[in-house]
């Protein structure tokens, strides 16, 4: 008996080195959930108190300029302080961003909404950003990273999360010659260094009296950082290039909580990542960015149009749109946009507009005038039958002009009279202040070769005419500077040490399609915002006060579905994508980069402290905890510990049979 028992233990010896340690991706697999506040990981008072002095007192609650209706006591006992709070709201983006605890957008019907952070680190340097992650980690809490709130999917906030709020960082240094760090042959460049928490109004705002470019965004409220970590498009982008494109280094506090910096020539893997490869690997602290000679001037479109009179003449201007484009506007000299709208009236009840929004730079005004020559005799031709009414007349706006309010048309003027410099350009980009999205931008890359046919134009055309009969304030727009066909050199060069997919240089623009409730908050009872918000639209369109039920936002999506059926490969933009884009992986970056930037990830935060939505590595998680996949996605195999589990259970069961008999 005592040497079958000692056999027994040998067998079991056996049995237990049959079971495989847990290999890297498994280790992840066992991540967990995010720690909230009424679980007893939640850190104590005495240990917030102890970071809080750790970032020299800069620890505090989250700030809303709607924090009178947020309160449901204050609600319940002072409804007026509410009304006041809302009527007092201001449709400045400078001003918003100014609160820890407001984001550009309110959120997205079935998608997300806007939510305070537990606490907030006001960061105003590294060490803080540092402290702050090496808490999240150390606690397991959610971390979000925020610094102007721009960002349309809710990845600059979440609840019962520890908010890093960049905002503060707002160093500016400009260079005559930089080289990158660890680079030692290397070409200099003249660039400027930016802060984590400048926007690029403050960037163009100190550029242009030193007669220098810097390509950043046409929205001059957005933030350096999360607009190049995207990509950034500009209006000039054909010419210069990317935002993404023209960085040349990056500080970044990576989870372990270390200041690293990243250039080509030094952690080139992770450069590679900040170049395009969305958020996710890191908070970056600042960023420098190559300069360019300012241009002598720009031309503008101003608020040229041509009214088209029935729907079914859209694929004409499609087409013959299209055709002169590649001829007289293609290449790196035009960009950005054109917006397109229905505008029935009387004469017209199937009538639609599309405003021309274009610019040009390293033209003389006469260049670009004869641009538009051949556009303009066709237009003419087909006047009586298609085209009733069309304008289009081009002005040359001094560069060193540009951004001033020396350029009233596009211009207009902060609130905070306390911010001179902060006046921001298109005039309409406060209507997207506080927003809150049925259906948010929507994108998706138009490829010349999808676009140059009748049969091409009538497709875009249909999708146009599928989408719900949209107020006329909201267009769909065709940005023409988001892509990358025919650009420069300079641009084309970039992309190859980029991680986009082949098809943005195919491209010769983008596709946008959105639809909201301006100035509207969905944590504030209705009857509070009537007067100061879209609602009374909104509810004509969907029926209902319930946006989450709106009857439109199916046909958004049918129109979507069929608009990516007819641009097969196409691909969309990280930056401006829909919330529930699919195969996002493929459509933002392509297989091959994803699974590139996968692998940088996975080096660089190995336990998805950084997660977002849709970012790098984000699959496995779904904002609060960590979904244990069920399979080897690749191979299809079990995992090692499933296999060794299997392999003990054979084995315990030769030991009983031999123990027993």
């Amino acid at each position: 008996m005592c040497i079958k028992f000692l056999k027994v233990q040998y067998i079991l010896l056996i049995c237990l080195s049959a079971i495989e340690p847990l290999n890297a991706d498994e280790k992840k697999q066992i991540k967990g959930c995010w720690c909230g506040p009424t679980e007893p990981c939640w850190p104590s008072k005495q240990e917030w108190t102890k970071l809080n002095t750790t970032v020299n007192g800069r620890l505090r609650l989250p700030v809303s300029p709607f924090a009178a209706c947020l309160d449901k006591k204050n609600l319940k006992d002072n409804p007026e302080s509410c009304q006041a709070a809302v009527n007092n709201f201001k449709q400045d983006p400078f001003w918003l961003q100014t609160f820890s605890g407001a984001t550009q957008s309110t959120g997205q019907a079935g998608a997300w909404t806007a939510s305070q952070s537990e606490y907030v680190v006001e960061a105003l340097n590294e060490d803080d950003i540092s402290a702050a992650v090496k808490f999240a980690a150390h606690h397991k809490l959610r971390l979000v990273v925020k610094g102007t709130g721009h960002d349309y999917y809710g990845r600059s906030n979440a609840p019962n999360s520890l908010l890093i709020w960049t905002y503060n960082m707002k160093q500016l240094e400009f260079h005559d010659t930089f080289k990158p760090e660890g680079c030692s042959d290397t070409e200099s460049y003249g660039a400027v260094t930016t802060g984590a928490g400048l926007t690029w109004m403050d960037v163009y705002a100190e550029a242009t009296p030193r007669n220098l470019y810097v390509q950043g965004g046409g929205c001059t409220s957005v933030g350096v950082v999360g607009f190049t970590i995207g990509g950034g498009y500009g209006s000039f982008s054909k010419m210069y290039g990317m935002a993404a494109s023209n960085l040349l280094q990056a500080t970044v506090i990576t989870a372990d909580g270390k200041k690293v910096i990243a250039s080509k020539c030094q952690n080139s893997d992770l450069f590679y990542a900040l170049r395009g490869g969305g958020f996710g690997f890191g908070v970056v602290s600042s960023l420098t960015f190559r300069t360019f000679p300012l241009p002598k001037s720009f031309i503008s479109t101003g608020e040229s149009y041509v009214l088209i009179k029935e729907s079914r003449y859209l694929p004409d201007f499609f087409y013959l749109f299209f055709t002169f484009y590649d001829l007289d506007f293609s290449g790196s000299k035009w960009g950005d946009q054109l917006r397109i709208l229905p505008t029935p009236s009387a004469l017209y009840p199937d009538a639609w507009t599309v405003q021309f929004r274009m610019m040009a730079t390293n033209l003389t005004l006469n260049e670009a005038e004869a641009s538009w020559d051949r556009i303009k005799i066709n237009l003419e031709g087909w006047k009586r039958r298609a085209y009733p009414e069309w304008n289009i007349k081009l002005e040359e706006i001094p560069a060193k002009d540009y951004w001033t309010l020396n350029n009233p048309a596009t211009v207009q003027s902060p609130y905070n009279s306390k911010e001179p410099n902060r006046t921001f350009y298109w005039d309409g980009d406060h209507r997207e202040v506080s927003e809150y999205w049925l259906f948010a931008l929507n994108s998706r890359y138009l490829r010349f070769d999808q676009i140059s046919t009748r049969d091409d134009a009538r497709r875009l055309a249909n999708f146009l005419v599928e989408l719900p009969k949209l107020p006329s304030s909201i267009p769909v727009a065709i940005p023409l500077n988001k892509g990358q066909y025919k650009a420069s050199q300079h641009a084309l060069d970039q992309l190859k040490d980029m991680p986009f997919a082949s098809n943005v240089k195919e491209s010769i623009g983008l596709i946008l399609v959105s639809f909201g409730v301006r100035y509207y908050n969905p944590n504030i009872p209705n009857k509070f915002q009537y007067n100061t918000s879209d609602l009374n639209l909104v509810k004509s369109l969907c029926g209902t006060e319930d946006l989450q039920n709106c009857s439109s936002m199916e046909r958004f999506k049918e129109a979507m579905n069929n608009l990516r059926k007819a641009t097969p490969g196409a691909g969309s933009y990280f930056n401006q994508a829909d919330y529930f884009e699919p195969d996002f992986q493929t459509n933002f970056w392509g297989k091959e980069e994803y699974t590139k930037l996968l692998k940088i990830k996975e080096k660089w935060d190995p336990n998805g402290l950084y997660y977002c939505h849709h970012c790098v590595g984000s699959e496995p998680w779904n904002g609060t905890c960590y979904k244990k996949p069920k399979k080897n996605v690749e191979s299809g195999s079990v995992p090692n510990s499933f296999a060794s589990v299997t392999k003990l259970i054979i084995l315990m069961h030769l030991v009983l049979v031999y123990f027993f008999m």
